[in-house]
């Protein structure tokens, strides 16, 4: 895709195309348990030696003494053509930023506390002194195996997979470079601009495993600004999080940890965390797997069934919540809780319906719908997000995109077999 000028006539004809060269450390993790033993991902397999993945949508600039353009390489082909009446010395600089076919952008920036409108300064990757080869495809490989391309990879695969819904969005992702952790799309107002179509994130980037480097968490943060930005663009949308979301879950029987000492994507928290934190990690499981019934979270570096719950051993309905968290004397434990994971495999059966009598499947754009109708309705506390996300699915503004039979039935069936219904 060609942004800046027009080909020369008589000029010699150039493709380039551009690789990121990725490290992660949470590719290619079986499941340690279960029918789907050993089960991995479907998407930047083997990515933990390093690897070469497309960069999808990414900024060129290419410049030659006085002369320069600007292109976005093709998302699906990571190429694009060009023309010059020189055949040498040409400088061409990749910027941390990709576009979608839809027009959205990703970019890595070098100020995590920056919320205005182009927040920092993007990065990027300069190469000098490149002698393309007219008529020919050439190869450039950016990022060099650095923990902060690795994660610009990961937003730019993401945003080309879950494709559906958004347009003209802008997603603004500082690297932290004074910490490992504390990556997040919840910290001071990285939502304060979704009505606006901005969204900000932050990721740590210091020391030897960086969050850079985890592609699940970078994708799952991700995934609550897709959310975020779907919703904000309704016109009854408001700026900020999802409303009442709270870490105070401290009900026994409770052998799963409590929100506030031993927070985790097993430990028991209130439905608020579990909606706001499960649909994340439904569009980083969707990012890096196909549409099929089975598949594989990893969190980090712990590999998660996304049909079973205990790492794949355990099958009963009732999820994780209902089976490990509290087995006897539970109406106290259990109510208005559940577990991230729980969550997790909730929407993804959802997602993946599989059913004689209901044949219907939810589109990615149609999860939107429902996290944004869920949010649209208002009234949400802290212990009510499930009967209120229910009441979303079975909302008539969403009879129009989903068969009944999913919106009730499926939906019921799989809220209880995965134990997210006990409101």
């Amino acid at each position: 895709q060609l942004t800046g000028g027009t080909a020369n006539a008589g000029a010699y004809n150039y493709t380039t195309c551009v690789k990121f060269l990725i490290e992660t450390v949470d590719s290619s993790v079986g499941i340690p348990n279960g029918p789907n033993a050993g089960g991995t991902e479907d998407y930047y397999q083997n990515a933990n030696d390093g690897r070469d993945v497309i960069a999808r949508g990414v900024v060129v600039k290419v410049r030659r003494g006085d002369w320069s353009q600007t292109f976005n390489a093709d998302p699906v082909s990571r190429c694009f053509n060009w023309s010059h009446d020189a055949m040498s010395n040409f400088d061409m600089r990749v910027y941390g930023k990709s576009y979608d076919d839809a027009g959205n952008y990703v970019r890595i920036h070098d100020d995590p506390t920056d919320f205005s409108d182009y927040p920092g300064d993007t990065y990027s990757h300069l190469f000098t002194d490149v002698d393309p080869t007219a008529n020919a495809v050439n190869t450039l490989n950016a990022g060099n195996y650095d923990s902060k391309w690795t994660a610009m990879a990961v937003l730019a695969f993401g945003l080309y997979r879950y494709d559906s819904g958004l347009s003209g969005k802008a997603f603004h992702a500082g690297i932290d470079n004074t910490q490992s952790g504390g990556s997040s799309a919840h910290f001071g107002s990285s939502n304060s601009s979704i009505t606006s179509g901005r969204h900000y994130l932050k990721f740590g980037n210091n020391g030897g495993t960086p969050q850079t480097r985890y592609k699940f968490i970078v994708a799952h943060e991700l995934g609550h600004a897709i959310a975020a930005l779907y919703y904000g663009g309704h016109d009854d949308a408001v700026d900020g999080g999802e409303p009442s979301v709270s870490l105070s879950h401290d009900v026994d029987p409770n052998s799963c940890g409590t929100g506030g000492t031993t927070y985790s994507i097993s430990s028991k928290e209130w439905n608020s965390v579990g909606f706001r934190e499960g649909f994340a990690h439904f569009i980083a499981a969707r990012i890096f797997n196909t549409k099929d019934s089975e598949g594989t979270f990893i969190w980090f570096g712990g590999a998660h069934d996304l049909e079973r719950y205990n790492f794949g051993a355990g099958s009963n309905s009732g999820g994780r919540l209902e089976n490990q968290c509290c087995t006897v004397g539970c109406a106290a434990s259990w109510d208005s809780a559940g577990t991230n994971e729980d969550w997790l495999r909730f929407f993804w059966d959802f997602y993946t319906n599989t059913s004689d009598s209901c044949s219907a499947q939810p589109s990615k754009t149609d999860m939107l719908r429902l996290y944004r109708q869920t949010r649209l309705n208002g009234g949400l506390t802290s212990t009510n997000y499930f009967n209120k996300m229910r009441a979303a699915a079975a909302d008539e503004d969403l009879e129009d995109d989903m068969d009944e039979c999913l919106r009730t039935t499926r939906f019921d069936f799989y809220a209880a077999h995965n134990g997210i219904d006990n409101e």
